[in-house]
């Protein structure tokens, strides 16, 4: 038994249905023989809200989640040699690269039926932080098979606390005592730090840039099927509409030929009651001979 396939598949179920499938998976497992599965399936816990949103984000956007872990690393790197005013602009970016992410898995939520509470968007959100933060945490979130939410690490460079605020930044690191005494080395290592810090900047604005160009290639493709659904509804509006001509057509024939057979049996009935007439009176005529 695939343990880490199985393990996936349980953390896509509800939370509330979680235990019951662990508990039988384990069971399967135990009668099979494999008592190292069964007790590792054993092992795993319900997950909470914020998990099942988590494990439910990496789902459903694998890349953007995949995303995350090179974007910062990014980020990391960037915080060592961007001055302040960058390292806020670049906050400002992880920001709201972190908002759209945690807006995403509010809307899988929805879809499935379920509403996200305000202590639950704040727990995804500190998940999104961590996978930042820590390229271990990023790949634990891209597993998606979280049974708790992850918590950033505290005073992680150019990033936000979760009131907004920046954290503590780093300043590009000055000259050595050397490079001061040689004012061409110092402007040489300035022009070195200038260079880096802009590759840095590079490096975050392309990884959000493929995150990007992922987030508007589904939407692409979503309005693509949302056209193609328009069109069929349109032709079968159509055939319908279709249908509904012919429909009156053949009601408007069946009243002409209900009018017609109604004047048909008019005319019978008086011919009917002409002839019973006739007939009478021949039968009075007969019984005045005969007598």
């Amino acid at each position: 038994m695939d343990v880490d396939q199985e393990a996936r598949r349980l953390y896509a179920l509800p939370p509330e249905e979680f235990v019951a499938a662990r508990d039988a998976l384990a069971a399967q497992a135990r009668s099979d023989g494999d008592r190292d599965a069964a007790s590792r399936i054993k092992a795993l816990r319900r997950p909470t809200v914020v998990a099942w949103l988590a494990n439910l984000l990496a789902r459903e956007r694998p890349d953007e989640v995949r995303e995350l872990g090179r974007i910062g690393a990014a980020l990391r790197e960037a915080t060592a040699t961007l001055s302040g005013d960058d390292l806020k602009a670049l906050s400002r970016q992880q920001q709201r690269l972190v908002s759209a992410l945690v807006g995403q898995a509010v809307e899988l939520a929805a879809a499935s039926g379920r509403a996200v509470g305000a202590d639950a968007r704040r727990g995804v959100e500190d998940t999104i932080r961590a996978a930042l933060a820590d390229a271990d945490a990023a790949e634990a979130l891209a597993a998606a098979t979280l049974s708790d939410g992850l918590a950033p690490e505290t005073g992680f460079p150019g990033g936000l606390g979760a009131d907004g605020a920046v954290a503590v930044l780093r300043p590009v690191p000055r000259a050595t005592s050397d490079d001061e005494d040689d004012p061409e080395a110092a402007r040489a290592a300035a022009h070195r730090a200038e260079l880096d810090a802009a590759r840095r900047r590079a490096q975050v604005a392309e990884a959000q840039e493929r995150a990007a160009r992922q987030r508007h290639g589904r939407a692409v493709k979503a309005a693509e099927a949302a056209d193609l659904h328009v069109a069929a509804t349109a032709d079968e509006v159509d055939r319908l509409r279709v249908l509904l001509d012919e429909a009156v057509e053949q009601a408007e024939s069946a009243a002409a030929e209900s009018e017609t057979a109604d004047a048909e049996v008019d005319e019978a009935s008086a011919a009917l009651e002409q002839a019973e007439a006739e007939s009478e009176a021949a039968r009075a005529a007969l019984a005045t001979l005969e007598g």
